[in-house]
Parts: C-alpha cells; sequence; structure tokens
C-alpha cells in the first residue's frame, strides 16, 4: 500500500514535469485537437514534427497516471481490515485525475490561454495534495518522542505557513503567464501585468514563506518533535534551492532546463508543506502533548 500510494506521488510530479517540458519547447500545441491529437488521428502524425511527439507523449502520462492512482485503489481496496479513509482518498485521486484530464483539454481548445494553463497546473497541485494525503493517512506514525509544545501555536503557525505556501505557488502561475515561455511558438496572448512586478511579488511572497519554515524549525527544534523538525528543515533547504533558481531566472539566466526544475521545485515544496501540515495534525491527535502551566501547577497532559 505505502508503494502504491508512493506511486502516485511520483508519477503525479512526473505530469508536472511533462507539462514544463511541452511549454518550454513550444509543443503545447504540437497536438492541436483534444482528445484526438489531430483530426482523423489519436496520435501525431509525421507532419507534426518533434512538437507533437512531445505534446502526445505528455498525453501519454496521463494513461500512466490512470495506472498508477488504479493501482492504488486496488490495493486499498484488498487491505484488511479495509481502511475506508485510504479508499476514499484513492477515488478522489481518480476523480481529479478525471478533471486534470478535461482541463488539459480544454486549455488547448482555448489556445494556450495563460489564465487555462494556470487552472491546469492548480488541478495539477490538487492532485498532487490527495496523493499526498493518501500517502500520509497509509503511514500514519506519530511522532512519540514530542516533548511540551503549545498545540495550539503550533496549529496556527502550520496553517499560515499552508496559505502562504499557497499563495506563493499561485502567483508562481501568474508569473508564468505574464513570462517569454507561452508554451507555443506562435504569438500567444498573455496575462496583462508587468513580468517584473509580478516576479518581485512572487519573490517576496517566497521570503515570507522561507522565514515562516525557519521559524518553526526553531520552535520544534530536534528536542521538542524530531520528525517535525525534519521535515520543516528539508522544506527551508527546497526553499533555498527553489529561490536560487528563480533568482536565476529573474537575472535573465533562461535555459529551460531550469524552468523545468524550477517546475518540480513547485511540486516538491507544495508537497514538503503538505507533509509539515500533516505531521502537526498528528502531533495534536497523539495525546502526547504537553501544554505550558502557570509556575507552581502541574502540567496537564492530553
Amino acid at each position: 500500500m505505502r508503494r502504491a500510494a508512493i506511486g502516485s506521488v511520483v508519477v503525479t510530479m512526473a505530469i508536472v514535469v511533462g507539462g514544463a517540458v511541452v511549454r518550454v519547447t513550444g509543443s503545447g500545441l504540437g497536438c492541436p485537437t483534444w482528445p484526438s491529437c489531430v483530426d482523423g488521428s489519436l496520435g501525431p502524425t509525421p507532419e507534426m514534427g518533434i512538437h507533437g511527439l512531445i505534446e502526445f507523449g505528455n498525453r501519454l502520462l496521463t494513461w500512466v497516471l490512470c495506472i498508477a492512482v488504479g493501482i492504488v485503489i486496488v490495493v486499498a481496496r484488498c487491505q484488511r481490515p479495509l481502511r475506508r479513509d485510504v479508499l476514499r482518498m484513492a477515488w478522489v485521486q481518480f476523480w481529479i485525475v478525471v478533471l486534470n484530464a478535461i482541463v488539459g483539454g480544454l486549455t488547448v481548445l482555448a489556445r494556450l490561454s495563460p489564465y487555462m494553463v494556470a487552472a491546469h497546473f492548480i488541478a495539477a497541485m490538487l492532485l498532487l495534495t490527495a496523493a499526498v494525503r493518501t500517502y500520509d493517512l497509509v503511514e500514519k506514525r506519530a511522532d512519540t518522542t514530542v516533548a511540551a509544545v503549545n498545540s495550539k501555536r503550533l496549529q496556527v503557525h502550520g496553517r499560515a505557513l499552508l496559505g502562504a505556501t499557497a499563495v506563493l505557488v499561485l502567483l508562481g502561475t501568474v508569473v508564468t503567464g505574464t513570462g517569454v515561455h507561452a508554451g507555443d511558438s506562435a504569438d500567444v496572448h498573455r496575462i496583462p501585468l508587468n513580468w517584473m512586478v509580478m516576479t518581485l511579488v512572487h519573490g517576496s511572497a517566497a521570503v515570507v514563506v522561507t522565514v515562516l519554515a525557519g521559524v518553526l524549525f526553531l520552535r520544534v527544534g530536534n528536542v521538542v518533535a524530531p520528525q517535525l523538525a525534519r521535515s520543516a528543515s528539508l522544506f527551508v533547504v527546497l526553499l533555498i534551492a527553489q529561490g536560487a533558481i528563480g533568482l536565476l531566472q529573474a537575472l535573465g539566466v533562461t535555459p529551460e532546463t531550469l524552468i523545468v526544475l524550477h517546475l518540480l521545485g513547485s511540486s516538491l515544496i507544495w508537497a514538503g508543506v503538505l507533509r509539515i501540515l500533516f505531521e502537526i495534525n498528528r502531533i495534536e491527535a497523539c495525546g502526547r502533548i504537553i501544554e505550558p502551566q502557570p509556575a507552581g501547577e502541574l502540567p496537564a497532559i492530553r
């Protein structure tokens, strides 16, 4: 079950990377129709060249994703005792895959409208959310080494970090929509905003997320909640690496490989903040939270 859940997470990220490859190679309209690649042919024709192959290859990844999610559903159904929460999230993944396919088709029919491209990416992040949640339910390990911590403040901090990261990801879609890589070599309409201004706003949001993650790491530490501390430290490292890639792009260093890595980094960051929130929720529920009490009173253990 764990392997199946990890598989769906990996393939979901592969879908995001595949979409990035399509965009930076200008292959978004390599297959100009949907669901067929071209009128009268499900796959690309030789006349369509490399762009048709790239776009069609990305569409084939959807079938790989369907197989991965199907395996999660089957394995979850065969578990004894039956984990209805895991099975339910597996089916949520399936329906989001269907949504993603429809939004992808509409993106092609809308001739790569930047708003539809952003919606396609957001749908992929929804799928990643469901996949990471499924894995979290399968793993479901509580940090039994948790020491004294104010659980309410930790919950607020985790939600603030999730909200700030969501804003960061959404701003990233706006930067993409105003940028030069429209997904096709033709003249594609862009979002009518200044790219540099939106890049600065996006970068500022990244600083806020990094500060929140760093403060979380310092608050929990290796003594208070070791598992959460490890997740927070890894999250900070991912943010720094992602920020370095974004800075190079803002300075005009724009090889296609960096853009693909930036999209992969976005997926890893979103998965990372979800893991942090789920671990905070487990700490809240594990029954070992010790709330600080005034001097002279015994600590209340829930």
